[in-house]
């Protein structure tokens, strides 16, 4: 009896060991579990640009991005967001800023996670992309807590190198506080403007480039132009926007600006 009396107490203390293990063993894996959600840092998007007018192009970039993100990085997409420029940007053939906005509004009707900022194209004067990102960060609700991105096409990151259009230390700003997330396009050799460019090569561990495996060629210049001569843009841009192109006659002419040079240029001659 005492020898069972030993044996058991010795099982049911190996038992305890196992079971002990198994609790602690548990522990550490919800830990971990714990640990990386708490990693999984969620980020935004913002889009910025004249979007004169929106395109499937502009929508599109969202979906391809956040399918890099999640695939190539831990971050966590959580909200996107439009930010067309304000009319004193002065490029030629601009539309008003509510044309602008509200077909931007009506594409994005059926989106549950990207949607129209205003602040910047309902300013009077232009405003330079990184103050754009830091008011975002800082006043828009949306945008609370979360990392953003600059998103953004192959073009605008190749303007980088445009004299007298960035300044480099917004560039520096934008890439360092914020990130670069950007699209290829045809026509666009991203991979060679980096190398050519010390800068773009210093700040290469914070961009992200994204690659368009259809190789698009659609832009809202091209939309623009074919209004204008008269031609369909069915399937360019949602029907939604088309209709609203029509009722209301945008693009059947040349606009001209009311400023001879864009924004950025008459800004940077100041200083």
């Amino acid at each position: 009896m005492k020898i069972c009396g030993i044996f058991n107490f010795c099982s049911n203390k190996l038992l305890f060991r196992k079971l002990t293990g198994t609790v602690t063993f548990a522990k550490k894996s919800m830990t971990h579990q714990n640990n990386e959600a708490m990693s999984q840092q969620e980020v935004g998007f913002i889009l910025c640009g004249a979007i004169n007018p929106v395109t499937h192009m502009h929508l599109r970039m969202f979906d391809l991005a956040r399918d890099y993100i999640h695939k190539n990085t831990n971050f966590k997409v959580k909200f996107g967001g439009i930010s067309p420029t304000a009319d004193s940007y002065g490029k030629p053939e601009l539309v008003n800023a509510k044309h602008r906005q509200n077909m931007i509004k009506l594409a994005l009707e059926e989106n549950p996670w990207v949607s129209l900022l205003d602040w910047e194209s309902n300013l009077n004067e232009w405003t330079p992309t990184e103050k754009v990102l830091t008011h975002y960060k800082w006043n828009e609700p949306k945008c609370k807590g979360l990392k953003l991105f600059l998103l953004c096409g192959a073009d605008l990151m190749q303007s980088f190198c445009t004299p007298g259009l960035w300044k480099e230390s917004d560039i520096r700003k934008i890439v360092n506080n914020f990130g670069l997330v950007v699209m290829t396009r045809a026509s666009y050799d991203l991979h060679e403007f980096i190398k050519s460019s010390p800068l773009m090569q210093e700040l290469r561990p914070k961009i992200h480039i994204v690659e368009e495996w259809t190789e698009s060629k659609l832009s809202s210049t091209r939309i623009r132009k074919a209004v204008l001569e008269g031609r369909s843009i069915k399937y360019l841009t949602p029907d939604v926007v088309i209709e609203y192109i029509n009722e209301h006659g945008l693009y059947k002419k040349v606009e001209q600006s009311s400023f001879n040079v864009l924004a950025p240029f008459r800004n940077n001659n100041k200083e």
